[in-house]
């Protein structure tokens, strides 16, 4: 996860989604970037993201940054109209490349997030685990423990 930045999880929201698509074009995507591991598309944290933004927005496609690790960056790409890769200005190569990482997450394990039931902070004790482990080797774990 290089360059990692948080968002604030109470954003992740129906409400805040249903906002954003009022800013929209008709044909617009969003992409949003989310890391978490992804299990094998049954991680709840990302199927919470998933299945809240397709409460708004009926169609996505979810692509992973490296198929090799579990522990991802997966850019969430949402729209009202259907998005094809093809149908623009990519590359064959480009087209090639997002959907060799495209992956499918269960969004039934999920949880629809909204302002008043967020369980994301809850999901993501592995997560927060991963992060410390990260910055630990970074920095050495005797710069975290006195």
């Amino acid at each position: 996860a290089k360059g990692v930045r948080l968002h604030p999880l109470a954003a992740l929201t129906v409400e805040t989604f249903t906002q954003l698509r009022g800013l929209l074009a008709e044909s617009g995507v969003v992409a949003l970037n989310y890391v978490a591991f992804y299990d094998g598309g049954e991680n709840r944290a990302l199927a919470s993201v998933v299945k809240t933004m397709g409460q708004v927005f009926p169609r996505h496609r979810v692509i992973r940054n490296d198929p090799d690790h579990d522990f991802n960056d997966f850019v969430i790409l949402a729209s009202g109209k259907p998005i094809d890769f093809a149908s623009g200005n990519l590359s064959t190569e480009k087209v090639q490349w997002l959907k060799a990482r495209e992956v499918s997450v269960n969004a039934d394990v999920g949880d629809l997030l909204t302002d008043d039931f967020n369980s994301l902070e809850h999901h993501q004790l592995h997560k927060s685990e991963q992060y410390r482990a990260l910055v630990a080797e970074w920095l050495g774990a005797e710069l975290m423990v006195r």
